[in-house]
C-alpha cells in the first residue's frame, strides 16, 4: 500500500508525533475520497477508510506486543500502555480533524460527510427528551436509568470485543466512529456560538471555538470513563485475536498468564462503565 511505503510501521511505532500526523492525514484523505466517489455513503465510508488505513500498522503493533506480554523484564502496566496510548491518540486526532471540518466546510459538504453522525446525535437527543418527559418511567427511577445506560454501553463494549476478536483491529471502526460523533458535537456547539461573537472579528471567532470546545468537553465527566472502557476492550480483543492467530507458539504455551492479564484489563473496563453510567444518570436527572 502506498501509505505503508510513505509512513513506515517502524517509524510510526518509534515517532509519536508522526503517528499524529499520519492520523490527521488519513482522516482528511478518507473524507475527501468518500465525498468525491461515494457521496450517498460518505459519512460511514470515511470511518471505514480510516480503519483500513490503520489495519496493517495495528496488526504489526499487536504482534509486537504479543511477544512483550511474556517478557519478565516488562511490568504489567508497561506491557499494554503503548497499545492503549495509540488508540487514545487516534481518537483525539480524529475528533480534532472532524471538529475542524465541521466548522469550516460549507454546509452542502458538511451535510454529506456528517450525515450519520448528525442522525446519531438526533437519536440521542430524542432519547434524552423522552427520558425527561413528565411521568416517564425513568424520571423518578435513577436505578432504571442507570441500568439502561449501563446495558447500552455494555453492548458497545461487547461489540468492540467481538470486532477485535474477529477482525483483529475491527474495534477501531467503532472507536473512530465515536470520535467522529464527538467531533460533530463540538463542531455543532462552536457554530452555534459564532453569531454571539460575530462583532469581534477573528478574536471573536477564536473565543467561539474555545467556548464551544469547553461546552463539548462537558461530555467528558462520564464520557471519559466510557471511552477508556472501550479502549481497554479493544486492547483485549486485539491481543486475543493476535494470540489465536498463532504467530508465536510461546504465547500459546503461556495462555493462562496472558488471559489472566486480559481478564484484569476487562474487569477495569467494566468498572469504568459502571462509573460512567452512574455519572451520566445523575447528569440527566439533575
Amino acid at each position: 500500500m502506498v501509505l505503508e511505503s510513505i509512513f513506515h510501521t517502524s517509524s510510526l511505532l518509534e515517532n509519536k508525533v508522526l503517528l499524529l500526523v499520519y492520523t490527521a492525514f488519513v482522516t482528511l484523505i478518507s473524507a475527501t475520497v468518500s465525498y468525491i466517489f461515494y457521496q450517498s455513503s460518505a459519512s460511514i465510508l470515511t470511518i471505514a477508510f480510516i480503519t483500513f488505513a490503520f489495519m496493517y500498522f495495528l496488526t504489526k503493533l499487536y504482534f509486537n506486543k504479543e511477544k512483550e506480554v511474556l517478557s519478565k523484564e516488562v511490568g504489567f502496566f508497561r506491557r499494554y500502555i503503548f497499545v492503549l496510548e495509540v488508540y487514545v491518540k487516534i481518537f483525539i486526532v480524529v475528533s480534532i480533524v472532524f471538529t475542524t471540518m465541521y466548522i469550516f466546510l460549507p454546509h452542502e459538504y458538511r451535510d454529506v460527510i456528517f450525515k450519520e453522525q448528525a442522525q446519531t446525535l438526533q437519536n440521542v437527543g430524542n432519547l434524552r427528551d423522552s427520558i425527561n418527559l413528565s411521568g416517564n418511567l425513568f424520571i423518578n427511577n435513577p436505578e432504571n436509568l442507570f441500568m439502561y445506560i449501563f446495558l447500552n454501553n455494555l453492548g458497545v463494549l461487547f461489540a468492540i470485543l467481538l470486532f477485535s476478536f474477529l477482525y483483529g483491529v475491527g474495534a477501531l471502526f467503532i472507536i473512530v466512529y465515536q470520535a467522529s460523533v464527538f467531533g460533530t458535537v463540538v463542531g455543532t456547539k462552536i457554530l452555534s456560538l459564532i453569531p454571539q461573537y460575530v462583532g469581534s472579528g477573528v478574536y471573536g471567532q477564536v473565543l467561539a471555538i474555545l467556548h464551544g470546545s469547553l461546552l463539548g468537553l462537558g461530555l467528558l465527566p462520564h464520557g471519559i470513563f466510557e471511552l477508556f472502557a472501550y479502549f481497554l476492550a479493544a486492547v483485549v480483543g486485539g491481543i486475543v485475536s493476535a494470540i489465536l492467530h498463532g504467530h508465536y507458539i510461546e504465547v500459546r504455551k503461556n495462555l493462562v498468564k496472558v488471559m489472566f492479564d486480559l481478564a484484569i484489563i476487562l474487569g477495569v473496563a467494566l468498572v469504568c462503565l459502571v462509573i460512567g453510567a452512574i455519572i451520566e444518570s445523575h447528569i440527566i436527572l439533575s
